[in-house]
């Protein structure tokens, strides 16, 4: 039986899978996001190859792979489309930045929702209503916009935390719990200070912990920025106020890019779907982001479906490759990919 490849590539990590032409998944690997915002020569391929190579040793013999499609969270297709080629040897890769929708719009309807609210590294809302028109909002990258994101918010818990330190604020789990995290655990004093108020320190051990935080700058990528979003949310779920703000400002943010589609697609009671490693993390964020839609829109459902980027790429993929694309294949891939935890 033909089989195809699908691909979802972010700033945070690669999931590649091999399904068969019935839908059936039969394999998933994972690895380090391939997404950037320029074409580097090889970096690409460097980041995909094992990802890629590992699904496909699950190829049956006398098989064909007559399909690759990718969904990527970066500006590189390029790059990203030519290592697919190398890698499965097919000349028509189809590699579609995730703000395009296509993903997105093709699921909806398989899966009932009509807004798609995705917050991981970055952050972007799409959108599609029983009249077939799309929409877009957010997307715009970390250095215009992300807001809601996990890198808008552990970019904002290290502003917090340099104010609180220059303005002598008060008590915070943020700093004690970033001293946890690499690589801030390598740099940070570990005398008990970072245990007591800015407020309460002299001059001379806030700026200890300043010129701390200000040596690790050449390893704060945006992954990195990203990865602090757990610490943000464990503090928020202990009460930090500092730590709670910063959520509720994402929630805020992420309500209203869902709001400004709902309106724009004219859609008064929207069935939205959260995706991405914000809504994935423990409470509080889906609750806030909840509470936050429905305080403008109190006749809309937010879930966190069994919809990804990944299984919605896989029927993309069998559209592409000339499959018949109906509920039941659709089904089969929801199940095949839920059994595998992709």
């Amino acid at each position: 039986m033909d089989h195809v490849l699908a691909v979802d590539s972010g700033g945070s990590k690669t999931v590649a899978v091999l399904a068969r032409a019935d839908g059936t998944v039969v394999a998933v690997a994972r690895g380090r996001g391939a997404a950037a915002i320029t074409d580097l020569p090889g970096a690409a391929l460097e980041t995909l190859e094992p990802v890629v190579q590992e699904t496909l040793r699950a190829l049956p013999a006398g098989a064909g792979l007559v399909g690759a499609y990718a969904c990527l969270g970066g500006l590189n297709t390029a790059t990203v489309r030519a290592a697919l080629q190398r890698l499965t040897g097919l000349t028509a890769v189809d590699v579609v930045r995730e703000s395009s929708g296509d993903v997105v719009y093709t699921g909806a309807p398989y899966w009932g929702f009509d807004l798609a609210v995705m917050a991981g590294t970055g952050s972007i809302a799409l959108g599609v209503n029983d009249r077939g028109e799309r929409r877009v909002c957010g997307g715009w990258g970390p250095l215009v916009h992300d807001r809601g994101s996990g890198y808008d918010v552990g970019r904002q818990a290290l502003q917090a935390i340099a104010e609180a330190l220059d303005y002598r604020g008060p008590s915070t789990l943020l700093l004690p719990a970033l001293a946890q995290r690499p690589p801030f655990a390598e740099a940070l004093p570990r005398d008990g200070t970072l245990n007591q108020a800015p407020a309460t320190l002299t001059y001379e051990q806030r700026l200890a912990i300043k010129e701390a935080i200000k040596r690790v700058y050449p390893c704060l990528d945006r992954l990195t920025v990203a990865s602090l979003f757990p610490v943000v949310a464990e503090c928020a779920g202990r009460g930090d106020t500092l730590a709670l703000g910063i959520l509720h400002g994402a929630a805020d943010v992420l309500a209203t890019m869902a709001g400004a589609l709902a309106d724009e697609l004219r859609i008064p009671q929207p069935r939205i779907v959260a995706l991405g490693g914000v809504f994935a993390s423990p409470e509080p964020m889906l609750r806030l982001f909840t509470e936050a839609v429905l305080a403008s829109r109190p006749g809309a459902v937010v879930t966190c479906s069994d919809f990804s980027l990944i299984r919605g790429a896989v029927v993309v993929a069998l559209q592409r490759a000339g499959f018949a694309v109906a509920a039941p294949l659709v089904e089969r891939v929801r199940s095949s990919a839920a059994r595998l935890g992709a």
